[in-house]
C-alpha cells in the first residue's frame, strides 16, 4: 500500500506557489529545484509548530500547509494544456485579465459556496511578473488556484477564454504575422517597435514587457483588447515601421554598386527578374557566387 504524501511535501512547482501565496515573508522561487522547494517547506513547517503556542498568543500569521484546501481549489492541468502549447494564447489569458475583459462568473454559484467570487489580480501573485511563457502559464494557474472562486466557476471561465482564443487566433496571427512569422527578430527593433506601439496608444495596461519574448506576444494581445477607432490606423503604420526597420537592418551590412547599361539589355533583365520571381540584389548575388564558385576550379 502506497505511503500517504507528507503533509509538507507539494507535488509540482504550482502546488509550492499555491502554499506560498499567504505568506509574507521573503523566498525565492524562480531557478531552484522541486526538491529544494519543498526542504524549505519542511522548515518553514516545523518552524510553524515549534511557534504555535506562541503565535496563538501574539497573533502572529505563521506558514501553513493546507493540502486539502489545495486539491479542494485546484482544477486539473488539463484545463491549461491549450496554453502550455501556444505561448500566444498564454499571453492572450493574461490581457483578458489584466485589461477585465475576463468572462463573468455566476455570482450565485459562489455565493451558496460561502467565496467571495473575486479574481485574485496577478500583482498580488508571488510570481506577478513573469518573463517567459512557462512562468506565465505556471502564474496563471497559480491566480486560478488562489482566487476564492468555485472550481466549477473556474472551468466555465477558462473554457470560454480557450473556445474566445480559438475564434480570434487565426485572424489575430495574420494581423501580426509580420511581427510573430520571424523566426528571430533582432532585439532592438522589437524594442523600436515596442516604443511606437506604445506611444501611438497601444494599452499596456501594467504590462512591463521586459524581455523580447514577452513584448511579440504581447502586442497582438493588446490590439486585440484595445476598444480605439483607429487602431486599424495605427496597426498599418506599425506594421510599415517594422518593414524599414527590418530592411534596414538586413542591408545594414551590405554595400552598394551602381552600373549603367543599354535600354535593351536592362529590358531584358525585367524580364529575367519577372520570370525567376526575384529581385536584382538576389539575382545579381546569385550570379556572382555561381561565377566565383566557376572560376575556382
Amino acid at each position: 500500500m502506497p505511503k500517504p504524501p507528507l503533509p509538507h511535501k507539494a507535488d509540482s512547482l504550482r502546488e509550492v506557489l499555491f502554499h506560498l501565496h499567504a505568506y509574507d515573508g521573503d523566498f525565492v522561487f524562480t531557478g531552484r529545484s522541486l526538491k529544494e522547494l519543498n526542504q524549505n517547506l519542511a522548515q518553514m513547517a516545523g518552524d510553524h509548530v515549534n511557534r504555535d503556542i506562541i503565535s496563538s498568543i501574539l497573533g502572529i500569521g505563521d506558514f501553513v500547509i493546507d493540502r486539502r484546501r489545495w486539491f479542494a481549489q485546484a482544477i486539473d492541468d488539463k484545463y491549461f494544456t491549450w496554453i502550455e502549447r501556444d505561448p500566444l494564447g498564454g499571453m492572450f489569458v493574461w490581457f483578458c485579465f489584466l485589461s477585465g475583459h475576463a468572462p463573468l462568473i455566476d455570482a450565485g454559484m459562489d455565493y451558496d459556496e460561502c467565496r467571495e467570487g473575486k479574481w485574485t489580480p496577478f500583482h498580488e501573485l508571488r510570481l506577478s511578473d513573469p518573463e517567459s511563457a512557462e512562468e506565465r502559464l505556471l502564474s496563471i494557474k497559480n491566480m486560478f488556484d488562489v482566487s476564492d472562486i468555485s472550481v466549477r466557476n473556474k472551468i466555465t471561465v477558462i473554457t470560454e477564454i480557450q473556445n474566445s482564443w480559438h475564434k480570434v487566433k487565426t485572424p489575430l496571427q495574420k494581423e501580426f504575422s509580420f511581427l510573430l512569422s520571424k523566426k528571430e527578430c533582432p532585439e532592438p527593433i522589437i524594442d523600436r517597435l515596442w516604443d511606437c506601439a506604445i506611444e501611438e496608444g497601444f494599452p499596456d495596461v501594467g504590462f512591463c514587457g521586459r524581455t523580447p519574448e514577452s513584448r511579440i506576444l504581447a502586442l497582438p494581445c493588446m490590439y486585440y483588447f484595445w476598444a480605439a477607432d483607429e487602431k486599424k490606423y495605427i496597426l498599418n503604420s506599425l506594421k510599415t515601421r517594422a518593414y524599414r526597420l527590418n530592411h534596414s537592418h538586413s542591408n545594414k551590412n551590405k554595400k552598394t554598386i551602381t552600373a549603367r547599361i543599354d535600354p535593351e539589355v536592362k529590358e531584358k533583365l525585367d524580364r529575367i527578374l519577372i520570370s525567376r520571381g526575384v529581385n536584382i540584389h538576389n539575382l545579381l548575388t546569385h550570379w556572382i557566387e555561381k561565377t566565383h564558385e566557376t572560376l575556382k576550379k
